[in-house]
């Protein structure tokens, strides 16, 4: 990371959650398709994107921001379902963010160290889904972020095309 960077060591965490919305969605479609798909997806994904996969780490007596990743890494990612109003949720109106604070993951931290990025996915019966992300935004910015979540996206509905053909789904 560079001196840029620094400042960004100790503001709050960047999040967000994209609201899906899938009518007539029951739990054994949801389980048994969509949710192998996301997280297939996510997976392939990561591949491109391992950084995300990492921790930043820093010492209390530099001030040096660090990305570290090690093979083996992950991202957390919780998988929960609710019977909250999907459509009042995800509608345009204002509503108090402490409602949506249970549709978003903490990320993992110590002293010395935090998760780069955690993901939750929530399913609301017959309604849709939501994905909740949490990140530290001295590892990720709004242009990564972004294109991250198109990668991840692009990647999902390209394994959905390719099933519908038939042919076989992009290798790990």
């Amino acid at each position: 990371l560079t001196l840029f960077d620094l400042p960004w060591k100790n503001l709050p965490t960047m999040q967000r959650v994209i609201f899906y919305s899938l009518h007539e969605l029951s739990a054994e479609s949801f389980y048994s398709q969509i949710f192998p798909k996301l997280e297939r997806s996510l997976s392939i994904t990561l591949h491109h994107y391992s950084p995300l996969a990492g921790r930043l780490t820093w010492d209390a007596q530099d001030p040096k921001l660090c990305i570290l990743f090690s093979q083996g890494d992950s991202v957390t990612l919780t998988v929960a379902e609710t019977e909250a109003d999907f459509s009042r949720l995800s509608g345009d109106e204002l509503r108090p963010a402490a409602e949506l604070r249970s549709f978003v993951p903490s990320l993992k931290a110590s002293d010395d160290s935090a998760s780069a990025l955690s993901l939750q996915i929530m399913f609301f019966p017959n309604q849709g889904f939501c994905i909740g992300v949490t990140s530290h935004h001295g590892a990720v910015d709004g242009k990564v972020f972004l294109m991250f979540i198109k990668s991840w996206a692009y990647v999902c509905r390209l394994q959905e095309h390719e099933a519908t053909k038939n042919l076989p789904v992009l290798p790990e």
